[in-house]
């Protein structure tokens, strides 16, 4: 069972995060956490001049649940593959320590312009492929999930929600 939490606000106190991490695991034995700490939507982000402070506000975060020894895994929005900060790709930064990725790639419909596999293309190679890094190291594939938006079903008695899964093998 994974710990879910986040807030902009551990940006400028990532001891929040610690704090709200050790009460978590004071209530129950979790075996993750999933942490959702949307920083593309901090106030700033897209300033080219304030997005590399955010990002290391970001990875701090990051790094300061990593202490908790659990695997962590993290929500990651496609845009982050063509956001830098400073020279840096944001999307790889992000990665680094992260054991499981979610890509959020929120659309209504699979294929076509700005579908599912279109808008997240960039971000699951990166996400679920190998490749190489600036130290010649291959980056192994790591367990990820897609998420999608769903939609009302009004076949289904108490079903609130459904997606369709794709004809073809999402890669």
């Amino acid at each position: 069972m994974h710990c879910l939490g986040g807030g902009l606000d551990w940006l400028e106190r990532p001891d929040w995060a610690r704090d709200w991490l050790g009460r978590a695991l004071n209530a129950w034995d979790f075996d993750a956490v999933h942490l959702d700490v949307e920083v593309w939507n901090a106030a700033g982000w897209e300033d080219d001049r304030v997005r590399p402070r955010l990002l290391e506000q970001y990875l701090t975060v990051l790094q300061t649940v990593r202490e908790a020894d659990l695997p962590l895994e993290i929500d990651v929005t496609p845009r982050l593959a063509g956001d830098l900060a400073g020279t840096r790709r944001v999307l790889d930064a992000a990665l680094d320590p992260a054991d499981r990725v979610t890509v959020m790639a929120y659309r209504d419909r699979v294929e076509g312009t700005d579908g599912i596999l279109d808008f997240s293309r960039s971000t699951r190679v990166a996400c679920f492929g190998t490749r190489s890094t600036s130290e010649s190291a291959l980056r192994l594939s790591r367990p990820s999930r897609l998420g999608v938006r769903g939609r009302r079903s009004p076949r289904r008695a108490g079903s609130r929600w459904i997606a369709r899964r794709p004809s073809s093998r999402i890669t």
